[in-house]
């Protein structure tokens, strides 16, 4: 096979011309500069060499000269290659000093080939000029040697300059993107153990660059003691592996604050594949960090809301049909206990029932508190009063060894509220407070009006920037850890032993808050205490300290009047038709509003109250009223209704003015309220 020498300073110019040549069945061996290429030449020589004209070391000139001189290499074909500052009288130089050929660079593939073939064809029929002549005028060759040497040297030192140029100008363009980019460049010598970066570097890392001593170990004190572990790792299996170094730590910066940077690199080798150092780019991404905590934060409170609200809904969906099972077991016991004499065995058994059948109704009343479903009567209330009036019943369900501190200010805006649920809020908060303070300790309450920004609603989902009441009630007991926390709200959880809690307090304490439009927050920490704050919708400023207390209504008033009873629940239609009679009440009832309105069109007598289901087959209590009203004006109408008021809501008869008895009601609640419906005049 013919062997080729190829001759050139730059690793891809070799590269290139050798895969040409052997893809063109030459054996190619290559040289860096002129020494390299007489030393291969002269131990092998080559069939033609090819060569470039400036180089370090020796140039292509020198090279033909020592080539041309040396008895065993002066007959093998010499070419050269070069497109370096290329003038006619190099080419002419060239050849006067023995060169075969001049080709220059870049040359087509196929023209670059046939002129190598030419030049080997010529050598085999020994058509090349006779090298061992002396060369004519040899001391004009030097000269012209000379010229054309100072000449490149001249041309190369432009170039360096030109280069070096463009370099400073690529470097300026690469410190304005990293700047840009908010990135900084990194350096480490492996050998020893310098680390060099730039200046934006520096400043990712809290400093400026003269503050940084490019030692290792005080780029490891930069960094957070928690990450520099996994850090030093994964720099390790970079060099190791020579794979590309990637990872995410955070670092100190000298004024205590923690950021986080993302770092990538990768290893530079010898010839032998040794690492020699590892280079590379940091970001800070703290920024992108904080928001992904952030969306994942809001992400956490958005599951927990719906959550939230789905066990909400179920615990409404059941309150129906607990209301109406419960309607005839209270009913139906006070009817009997008022049968029987104080004295009779059977008393003590049926009041049994009559409290099994209240404490069934109040957990029913817990489920609808927590799922928002309850029927509120909403007032403007200055929560001032209602503390004060509060404070007396605190001091004596609180234990003595309980310190109660109250900070109530002078002025605080009005808010709509049930009372008696907020009161209720009040009761299970204060309970919890105790409970969480086995030794004693402090309970604090305190009203303030707070305006919560746009900022501070983008971070809680669950309430609207705006103006509000804050309730904080807080103690100094045994704390929640995250764990409780996340699951404080949620129906039937508990940290009591078994028997001493229902775990609905909390439960309805939620659903409360949130039927009033506010939102609830828990602050808390093992052994450091328990912050509920409480922020209700304010509307208005407050004028006084009102506290609102229901009229004493007798217990169970009784009366004459014609009541018309519309109820599909034949139980309970039984149960409230003997309730209203018991009570001297003339009673009428049917079981759907179809046959109402048939009853109504042929009864002659006076209708003075309809008490009405709202949610009946065909038609609903509220088309019954309007209904019958047009053929008795004036009719009372007290609707009546075991389900959620969203669903009452959704029948349009919850609005001012209107009257609602909640199931299951006892004997008491119904008659009381059918009395004061009764008394009341017409508007």
């Amino acid at each position: 096979m013919i062997r080729l020498l190829v001759v050139d300073d730059r690793d891809e110019n070799l590269y290139l011309l050798q895969a040409l040549l052997e893809g063109n069945g030459y054996h190619v061996v290559t040289a860096h500069h002129g020494a390299e290429a007489l030393l291969r030449a002269r131990q092998e020589a080559p069939n033609l060499v090819v060569s470039d004209l400036l180089m370090p070391v020796m140039d292509g000139f020198t090279l033909l000269r020592h080539w041309k001189a040396d008895d065993r290499l002066r007959r093998i074909p010499f070419v050269v290659y070069t497109a370096t500052y290329t003038e006619p009288k190099d080419e002419r130089l060239a050849l006067d000093l023995g060169a075969d050929a001049f080709i220059l660079k870049p040359a087509e593939p196929e023209e670059f080939i046939a002129r190598i073939k030419e030049v080997l064809d010529r050598a085999e029929a020994a058509q090349l000029k006779a090298s061992h002549e002396p060369i004519p005028n040899e001391k004009a060759l030097l000269s012209g040697y000379s010229e054309v040497l100072v000449r490149k040297l001249e041309d190369k030192l432009m170039e360096v300059e030109e280069a070096t140029r463009r370099a400073q100008a690529s470097e300026e363009r690469l410190r304005l993107a990293l700047d840009a980019g908010g990135m900084g460049m990194w350096d480490w010598d492996l050998g020893t153990g310098r680390i060099v970066w730039c200046e934006n570097h520096a400043r990712l890392f809290g400093l400026k660059l003269e503050e940084f001593d490019g030692r290792y170990e005080s780029f490891q004190k930069l960094v957070h003691p928690d990450d520099l572990a996994l850090l030093e790792a994964k720099l390790g299996q970079a060099r190791s592996q020579l794979d590309l170094f990637q990872h995410k730590f955070r670092v100190i910066w000298p004024d205590g604050s923690e950021h986080w940077i993302a770092g990538q690199g990768r290893c530079f080798c010898d010839s032998a594949q040794e690492p020699l150092r590892m280079c590379g780019v940091v970001m800070d991404i703290t920024g992108r960090v904080r928001e992904k905590e952030e969306r994942a934060k809001l992400e956490a409170q958005l599951q927990q809301a719906q959550k939230m609200e789905s066990i909400g809904r179920l615990a409404g969906g059941v309150a129906h049909d607990f209301n109406n099972a419960l309607g005839p077991v209270l009913g139906y016991a006070e009817l009997l206990l008022a049968e029987l004499a104080p004295g009779d065995p059977r008393h003590e058994e049926l009041e049994q029932i009559r409290q099994a059948g209240i404490r069934a109704r109040d957990l029913t009343r817990q489920l609808l508190a927590f799922g928002r479903k309850q029927v509120l009567t909403l007032v403007p209330v200055d929560l001032r009063g209602v503390l004060s009036g509060f404070e007396k019943l605190l001091r004596r369900t609180v234990r003595e060894d309980i310190h109660i501190e109250m900070r109530l200010p002078d002025t605080l805006g009005m808010i709509l509220a049930d009372v008696g649920q907020i009161e209720q809020v009040l009761m299970n908060l204060v309970i919890n407070a105790q409970d969480a303070m086995p030794e004693g300790g402090v309970l604090s309450l305190t009203l303030a009006d707070v305006v919560l920004d746009e900022d501070y609603a983008g971070g809680h989902p669950e309430v609207a920037a705006g103006r509000y009441v804050e309730l904080t009630v807080s103690d100094t007991g045994t704390g929640m850890d995250q764990e409780t926390l996340r699951s404080i709200f949620e129906p039937f959880f508990t940290t009591k032993e078994s028997g001493k809690g229902t775990g609905l307090g909390l439960s309805m304490v939620y659903g409360i808050v949130k039927q009033h439009g506010g939102g609830i927050w828990v602050y808390s920490e093992p052994s450091l205490g328990t912050r509920f704050k409480i922020y209700l919708p304010r509307n208005g400023e407050s004028t006084d300290h009102r506290v609102i207390s229901a009229t004493p209504i007798p217990e169970m008033p009784c009366g004459s009047e014609t009541v018309l009873v519309a109820e599909d629940n034949q139980h309970l239609l039984k149960m409230t038709v003997e309730l209203l009679e018991r009570q001297g009440y003339r009673v009428i009832a049917r079981d759907s509003a179809q046959a109402c309105l048939d009853l109504v069109r042929a009864y002659k007598g006076p209708i003075d109250l309809l008490l009405t289901d709202v949610i009946m087959p065909t038609m609903n209590g509220r088309e019954l009223y309007e209904r019958l009203a047009t053929l008795r004006p004036g009719l009372k109408v007290l609707y009546m209704s075991g389900y959620t008021d969203d669903m009452i809501a959704r029948q349009g008869i919850m609005h001012n003015g209107v009257e609602f008895i909640q199931k299951p009601f006892t004997v008491s609640a119904l008659t009381q309220k059918v009395r004061e419906l009764l008394d009341k005049s017409d508007p």
